[in-house]
């Protein structure tokens, strides 16, 4: 079977063994790629430069493997780690189930690289993306397949105690572990915005532009949802007086 390797003329690339991309039949793996070019950072501190270069260097060793962006199939993104964690608890909050929320984070961080160049700076690149994940969250709320889900949990799995998955229980282990749990049972238009506040620390003014209300509404959401988050607490024995 035919190989074909890309190389970035690094130095490091004899020495680790490792090429930009490889060819072999009709599958090519393209490797990391970050804003490095001749050992200099391009873009320090521009996110939107940085990723521009990383994307024209994977388009380029595509398109010297005899490929190009809309033969992507796959991707593995760790440049947003900053954010990836947040975004699939964020849209956890709102969809309940976390292998939907892994596949809808991706697709944030997908639709992220696709609409970069549209990013204005009239928000902070922070709220810009947690507004694609809550679109993407309630999006899928509206769709057939989420509604279709619940009819056959109602008629089909009533009852059902299904184990928590491996990364669900390591989320539940840290300190507060209770009290996000409690934040869950919110009703979704508290529950959300509490995330966004509490856990990834987005001011009043930063969750009224990713969800598009009114900083009044983001106030008294806070505030009621605080009030009933109080009565959940009583309710469960957490919470005394």
């Amino acid at each position: 079977m035919n190989r074909k390797q890309v190389f970035t003329g690094s130095p490091w690339e004899p020495v680790v063994g490792y090429c930009r991309a490889i060819r072999i039949g009709n599958r090519i793996e393209v490797a990391g790629t970050t804003a490095m070019k001749d050992g200099e950072v391009i873009g320090t501190g521009n996110p939107y430069e940085q990723t521009k270069f990383i994307l024209q260097s994977i388009e380029k060793a595509l398109n010297e493997l005899g490929a190009n962006m809309n033969h992507v199939v796959r991707t593995r993104m760790y440049v947003m780690d900053e954010h990836g964690t947040q975004i699939k608890r964020l849209i956890f909050s709102y969809v309940k189930q976390w292998e939907v929320a892994s596949d809808l984070t991706q697709d944030v961080f997908i639709t992220v690289f696709e609409k970069l160049d549209t990013f204005e700076g009239r928000s902070s690149l922070k709220t810009w993306i947690y507004s694609i994940a809550i679109n993407k969250a309630k999006d899928y709320l509206k769709s057939w397949h989420f509604k279709n889900i619940l009819l056959q949990k109602k008629m089909f799995l009533s009852g059902q105690d299904k184990n928590k998955t491996p990364e669900e229980e390591i989320m539940f282990q840290h300190d507060k572990k209770e009290l996000y749990k409690n934040i869950l049972n919110l009703p979704p238009k508290y529950r959300g915005i509490f995330l966004l506040h509490y856990y990834s620390d987005l001011t009043v003014k930063e969750i009224s532009e990713a969800n598009g209300l009114p900083i009044s509404t983001i106030q008294t959401r806070l505030y009621r949802g605080k009030e009933k988050l109080k009565q959940i607490l009583k309710e469960s024995g957490e919470l005394y007086g």
